[in-house]
């Protein structure tokens, strides 16, 4: 049988060189793209059936030349991403650090300034001083504050107790020579105060163990003196109870009428009695917690956490709450101003007093030190502030008693006419040596009778009034 015939392989159109090759793989090389590798592909396990992604294995099956740019492009750029998380890392800890620098620095500028550990005081006086008899005859008494009736020309002054119930004096100033005589007063060489008895009347049972008295306002209608006083007893930062008494100048005693409590009395340091009577007073709470540590923080914060509050003589209401430890409030009857000491931030707030007994704040009036108490001359408005320069060291006394002297000093505060600027002047100064922890203050004709924590009271003469 004949072989079948084969057909021949049909010729190729193109020919391959060697050269034409390599240069066709070239082509190929260059055709590669430089973006990432390609998407996995599900490579089928056939061990158990189940189905898994290899994404090294799809990648190099794929193209082995591609992943190898996709590789290197990733390792490119996790290096970048760390170097950007690097630099961000340090950022951080820069801005930290300066945020916690400035943080520092602050604290140390507040702190020399809350505390005064830069100042320094020099004593100097207005005139000659004279000493007041008959304080503290008991251990542990402290006097408080100091309100001059001068329609009785009686000064009235209170004597705080920590170990023993404290009580309240009296002292009678002798009459000013008219000036057109050009004679000088005569006061006695050893001015005594006389301490008052306290009697109950007939609707009162008043407890005279359970009576330390602070801040006192006297109320004058006639001939009949109304005394509201603070009573501390209990509370060693401040009363929750407003005693009222009568005055009976002929047998140098007060006649106890009655105790006015209220929600808002927690922490009282010093009232003030407007007009109108029935029992209208503003009082001062220096601070708005009732635990002992957390009146600490009050105190080292400078938190403005004290209030204001009006009674109208049934219930009371707040009408500031942004005192920082207010110890003292005063009336300007003739010109209806108020004003309220702030002993942490060393200022004395002003406010109108209305008709309604509503107020409106009126300046803030920096002192660089931190008041006790206010009085208002009549005749000017000028203000003479009792104050405690130096702050470190009231503390200590307050922590250790008497045992650190407490520098004073005095301040004359002229208003201009607008009554939101002003002059201030000292009178007097005090290191502590002599005279420690100034607490109260008056003005009885051209003498300043100031008192202090110790139990010591100067009567000081001022020898040119116009310009102390």
């Amino acid at each position: 049988m004949p072989k079948p015939k084969l057909e021949p392989k049909p010729k190729s159109k193109f020919k391959f060189t060697k050269k034409a090759k390599s240069q066709q793989v070239n082509q190929h090389v260059k055709s590669i793209p430089s973006t990432p590798p390609p998407t996995p592909m599900a490579i089928h396990n056939t061990s158990n059936g189940e189905d898994y992604e290899d994404q090294n294995y799809a990648t190099f099956k794929t193209s082995p030349m591609a992943s190898v740019a996709g590789i290197a492009e990733a390792k490119s750029g996790a290096n970048t991403n760390q170097r950007i998380t690097r630099m961000q890392i340090g950022l951080i800890q820069k801005i930290l650090t300066i945020v916690l620098l400035a943080f520092g620095c602050s604290a140390i500028i507040r702190f020399t300034l809350l505390f005064d550990l830069d100042k320094d005081v020099v004593k100097h006086k207005p005139g000659p001083c004279r000493i007041m008899r008959n304080f503290s005859q008991f251990d542990g008494l402290e006097n408080g504050y100091m309100e001059y009736v001068e329609e009785l020309r009686t000064l009235f002054i209170t004597e705080e107790a920590q170990n023993n119930f404290g009580g309240i004096y009296a002292f009678h100033p002798p009459h000013d020579q008219p000036q057109s005589e050009n004679k000088q007063t005569h006061w006695p060489d050893k001015p005594s105060a006389v301490r008052l008895k306290i009697e109950n009347s007939e609707t009162s049972s008043f407890d005279q163990t359970k009576f330390s008295p602070l801040g006192i306002s006297v109320s004058v209608h006639g001939s009949r003196a109304i005394l509201y006083v603070v009573n501390t007893f209990g509370n060693e930062f401040g009363g929750r109870a407003i005693e009222v008494f009568k005055y009976l100048p002929k047998k140098e005693a007060l006649l106890h009428l009655k105790t006015i409590l209220d929600d808002n009395f927690q922490s009282i340091r010093d009232v003030q009695v407007v007009a109108g009577g029935g029992d209208r007073f503003f009082v001062v709470n220096g601070f708005y917690y009732q635990n002992k540590l957390l009146r600490g923080l009050e105190i080292i914060t400078q938190s403005r956490s004290g209030n204001l509050v009006f009674y109208d003589g049934k219930r009371s209401k707040i009408v500031d709450r942004s005192l920082a430890l207010p110890s003292a409030i005063t009336l300007d009857k003739e010109r209806e101003y108020i004003y309220v000491s702030n002993y942490m931030t060393e200022t004395i707030k002003s406010y109108h007093l209305s008709k309604d007994n509503s107020l409106s704040h009126l300046a803030e009036i920096g002192l660089l030190s931190s008041p006790k108490q206010i009085y208002v001359e009549k005749k000017t408005g000028d203000l003479w502030v009792a104050a405690q320069p130096v702050f470190h060291k009231s503390i200590k006394h307050a922590i250790w008693n008497n045992q650190t002297r407490v520098p004073s000093h005095v301040l004359r505060i002229r208003f201009q006419d607008t009554r939101t600027s002003w002059v201030t002047t000292e009178p007097f100064a005090n290191d502590g040596t002599s005279f420690s922890g100034i607490t109260g203050i008056t003005l009885i004709g051209e003498h300043l009778v100031i008192g202090s924590s110790t139990g010591k009271h100067y009567v000081c003469e001022i020898i040119n009034y116009k310009i102390a």
